[in-house]
């Protein structure tokens, strides 16, 4: 069925639990992955002034810190890998924006599935923040495999019918 699962990480503990469920598939099936990183761009980040102001590194160490960052973070899926016998890859973009490079990679690297990671948010939060995950989702033609947070779980439901609770002890199983 899937033979490559891209699994991009930005080094977070949802892309590293996402990574684990992405190597733990490929196991099991008989697939191999490709890990991938977005290596954030220097001239979109100095723009944007979230990460850094321009003067306060240069470019060359910025680049330079994201890559020893970017290298960190593929290992711990390559360890993953290594521990299971998963065949594995990696596999680096500089990008300002992580959606388009994830389909990028995908399709670079011939990948059929890819395995990610989503924080659920919802609501204003989903429309202020973004979501990296749903962009992938809407202009990925790839199947998505998505690893929710244990927070990003369905809030549970009332239920319409009646109580199933147990009767014991109560008056009416004492008549029954």
């Amino acid at each position: 069925m899937f033979k490559r699962i891209l699994v991009p990480t930005d080094g977070s503990k949802l892309a590293e639990a996402a990574a684990r469920t992405g190597v733990a598939l490929a196991h099991s099936i008989g697939a191999g992955i490709v890990a991938f990183h977005a290596l954030p761009s220097y001239d979109e980040a100095a723009y944007k002034s979230v990460v850094i102001s321009p003067g306060w590194v240069t470019k060359e160490e910025f680049n330079r810190a994201n890559k020893r960052a970017g290298r960190k973070y593929l290992k711990a899926i390559e360890q993953m890998a290594e521990a299971t016998g998963v065949e594995y890859e990696s596999y680096t973009l500089e990008t300002a924006h992580a959606a388009p490079a994830i389909v990028q990679a995908a399709g670079d690297r011939r990948c059929d599935l890819i395995c990610m990671g989503s924080r659920g948010r919802g609501g204003l939060a989903q429309f202020v923040l973004g979501s990296v995950t749903n962009e992938v989702l809407s202009t990925c033609s790839l199947p998505v495999l998505v690893h929710r947070t244990e927070t990003a779980k369905p809030k549970a439901r009332p239920t319409t019918g009646p109580s199933r609770q147990s009767s014991r002890g109560s008056p009416e199983a004492a008549r029954g």
